[in-house]
């Protein structure tokens, strides 16, 4: 099974920083895809969530949990996006390394 996105972003980011070779390219760039596609989906959860929030407005226990659960989905994208910025960073310098002559 393959581990969480983000345990894969940080051991990339934690090899990048070990081995002058890195990982390859190719890897470096299927993982941020897969870091933009998902952060993605948070997104869409989070107004989801918001839209259930509006429909709720008269049942504040139900809104509260809602309250909640975006809370922790918009933490999770605030992380996600943390990562994904400094991967992009790497695989960009990566990039340039390999195209070097």
């Amino acid at each position: 099974m393959e581990p969480p996105l983000i345990d894969r972003v940080r051991a990339l980011l934690d090899w990048s920083s070990k081995d002058p070779r890195g990982p390859k390219v190719e890897e470096l760039e299927h993982t941020l895809t897969d870091g933009y596609a998902a952060a993605l989906a948070l997104e869409g959860e989070c107004l989801r969530i918001g839209r259930q929030m509006d429909e709720l407005w008269g049942n504040r226990a139900e809104a509260t949990q809602l309250r909640g659960r975006l809370h922790e989905t918009e933490e999770e994208l605030s992380r996600l996006r943390d990562l994904l910025a400094v991967l992009r960073r790497r695989t960009e310098a990566a990039r340039a390394f390999s195209a070097r002559p």
